[in-house]
């Protein structure tokens, strides 16, 4: 089996999850570069993964520039990021394990279809979900037709109190400005599930809601700006 050798662009949680498969798989995949705007983040997982410091960029461009050699690049970015991360990378000629959601808008995501095919390279989207043991099993049943013929599907996707405060209400998700709206967010795993499951094209998608509980108003007497010093955490 060939190792793969692979650069990590976005040192947060869920890059460094999909990079620690190199150390716990050591004879199948190596990484050999990263990238993060954060000083602090790059210089971590520069130790992280036993890199010299020629081996971590502050910028995509830095990374390109160093005319890195890899298999592939992973890109976990900001979702706002990724449109801007992944042209420059496939325009370079680097394959890209692009974190979900691709990018908040239709032209985007054309442009970078466009470019991969230009470039002969691959855009892998990370809808990891749809492979886990447990939803291919689903899968499996349903195309056996053991329970019958699928003819519609009620499904919710619950989000805990804490990763809606935490990631939607006032985190890097919390409003469109500064990434994709919830619906693409979160839940373009459950797009992506429910298309899997049907087995054709969805046609069209409503989004619904509004910020109705978290609410300065609704603020517990007493308490404090962040949850790390709120007396009631």
């Amino acid at each position: 089996m060939k190792k793969i050798k692979v650069a990590l662009l976005g040192c947060g949680d869920r890059g460094c999850i999909y990079a620690d498969y190199a150390l716990r798989n050591p004879e199948e995949m190596e990484i050999v570069a990263v990238t993060d705007i954060s000083d602090l983040k790059r210089e971590e997982a520069r130790v992280h993964y036993s890199l010299p410091e020629d081996k971590a960029f502050a910028s995509v461009e830095d990374f390109i520039a160093a005319g890195i050699e890899c298999d592939i690049v992973i890109d976990a970015t900001m979702d706002k990021a990724h449109y801007p991360t992944a042209m420059a990378l496939l325009n370079a000629k680097y394959n890209v394990l692009l974190e979900k959601p691709v990018c908040p808008n239709k032209e985007e995501l054309l442009d970078i279809q466009k470019a991969a095919h230009e470039n002969n390279c691959k855009v892998i989207v990370c809808h990891v979900l749809r492979y886990t043991v447990m939803m291919r099993k689903l899968k499996e049943i349903l195309n056996s037709g053991a329970i019958g013929k699928l003819v519609s599907i009620d499904h919710t996707e619950n989000v805990v109190y804490w990763h809606e405060a935490h990631s939607y209400v006032r985190g890097n998700w919390r409003n469109r400005e500064l990434a994709t709206p919830m619906i693409m967010a979160k839940c373009c795993h459950d797009l992506d599930l429910l298309q899997d499951f049907v087995g054709s094209r969805c046609k069209s998608v409503a989004s619904m809601g509004s910020l109705a509980y978290f609410k300065r108003e609704f603020k517990p007497e007493g308490s404090a700006d962040r949850c790390v010093n709120c007396k009631y955490g």
